[in-house]
């Protein structure tokens, strides 16, 4: 009751600090900040996802025990004429250390436990109900949400084990071989995995829920990364965005191969043709004599989009399980010509009378479903060759050394049979 203006103004700053932590949680709320960490990319499997839950309640309860610490410690101090826990049990001329550990560990046993220390007035008696009924409730949440975690992880697992012994049932009453069998169970075991890990967007519901422009936004998002190892969509991202959009959500599906899956064989000319793009998985491209590999981000069958008269000059198979991009011909056509809004010289009319040129000049022995390595017309090397200058002077910026200038005649012009993929 003594005390001086200035000692009272100084005890209520120090209250201040507890309830400025409370503008944390509040932050995290308004922001979203554990929804975001949870989705992102790196989340993939319920086993991660599980673990992520747990610890992000255990660092909520750590925090809740440190602002009811905190707060048991301060009214501690503040009854000084009617007796308190600090004075009872001769915290006072403690160190820091040993009053906010003491403080931590009342806050802790408040969810399971006891300790020696108690409530010695009205004050302190009434906020340890209060604590002790929030960690009953905040005890209880958190069990739920572990165990609920752990039921549903085990739901899943145990029907892709039922998958599975289902499928060696098969194999036993069939009579196969135990060789055998061990090798389609290994590989049906990956192609679960594979499928986990790969999405289709048809199991996604809720995606036909969405509004046409979060759909076409989508669609860009995911499906132009694929793309752009092509220089040419490379600089339809940058300069006609709109074009882009519009063809990633009309023109461009996604499909998954199983190894040994055949994309197009030699001779033929689909009745919908379309250009490829490999975004995951090995493929394997076999033209007569040639054996070339088909990693992610090279693309096959580009003359599909300007030329009527292309047949298949070999054929492509899948060597592990892959996703491929899709380019509908027709529907490309359509889309560019209604939504392409860019620069004149980089019109889809010029690289495509460009690259008739260069297949016409080539030789029959030159002529392939892959990457022909034609490369672009001057106006958008030009304009490519600007656009790799830019990054590498920004990476150089940013990472304090000089950064290479990509050259305009570098683009695509590399000798061997193994297609190098160019990387923006």
């Amino acid at each position: 009751g003594g005390l001086t203006p200035t000692a009272r103004l100084v005890k209520m700053t120090r209250a201040f600090r507890v309830l400025r932590m409370l503008r944390v949680v509040r932050l995290l709320e308004k922001t979203g900040l554990w929804a975001q960490i949870a989705e992102q990319n790196a989340i993939f499997t319920e086993s991660l996802a599980m673990l992520f839950n747990i610890a992000k309640s255990t660092i909520s309860l750590m925090f809740f025990a440190h602002v009811a610490a905190c707060l048991w410690y301060k009214i501690g101090t503040m009854s000084t004429t009617h007796g308190s826990w600090v004075e009872y049990y001769g915290y006072l001329d403690k160190t820091l250390t040993e009053k906010y550990v003491v403080s931590v560990h009342w806050s802790m046993t408040q969810f399971i436990g006891t300790m020696d220390i108690q409530a010695r007035n009205v004050n302190e008696r009434v906020y340890a109900v209060v604590v002790l009924l929030t960690c009953f409730v905040l005890a209880a949440a958190f069990v739920s949400s572990i165990t609920t975690s752990m039921a549903r992880l085990d739901f899943l697992n145990n029907h892709q084990h039922a998958q599975l012994t289902t499928l060696r049932r098969y194999l036993w009453s069939r009579g196969v071989s135990a060789k055998l069998s061990l090798r389609i169970t290994r590989n049906a075991a990956h192609a679960v995995k594979e499928k986990v890990n790969d999405i289709e967007e048809s199991s996604v519901f809720l995606l036909d829920l969405l509004s046409e422009p979060l759909r076409i936004e989508l669609h860009y998002e995911v499906r132009s990364k694929g793309l752009q190892t092509h220089p040419l969509f490379f600089l339809y991202c940058l300069h006609a965005p709109m074009a882009m959009r519009q063809m990633c959500h009309k023109c461009v599906t996604r499909i998954s191969l199983s190894k040994g899956d055949v994309l197009f064989t030699c001779g033929g000319r689909p009745d919908k043709p379309q250009m490829y793009f490999n975004v995951r998985g090995n493929l394997r491209y076999t033209q007569e004599s040639l054996v070339e590999e088909f990693p992610a981000g090279a693309w096959a069958g580009e003359a599909f989009l300007w030329t009527t008269s292309w047949t298949y000059k070999g054929f492509l198979k899948a060597m592990t399980h892959c996703s491929v991009l899709c380019i509908d011909a027709e529907k490309f056509l359509d889309v560019m010509q209604l939504s392409f809004n860019g620069d004149r010289n980089l019109h889809p009319a010029r690289y495509a009378l460009f690259f008739v040129e260069q297949l016409n000049a080539a030789s029959e022995c030159e002529l392939s479903d892959l990457d022909m390595e034609f490369g672009l017309n001057a106006d958008m090397e030009e304009a490519y060759a600007q656009v790799m200058e830019t990054r590498a002077r920004t990476r150089s910026i940013i990472r304090g050394r000089r950064g290479g200038i990509v050259r305009a005649g570098d683009l695509g012009r590399k000798s061997g049979h193994q297609r190098s993929v160019r990387r923006p």
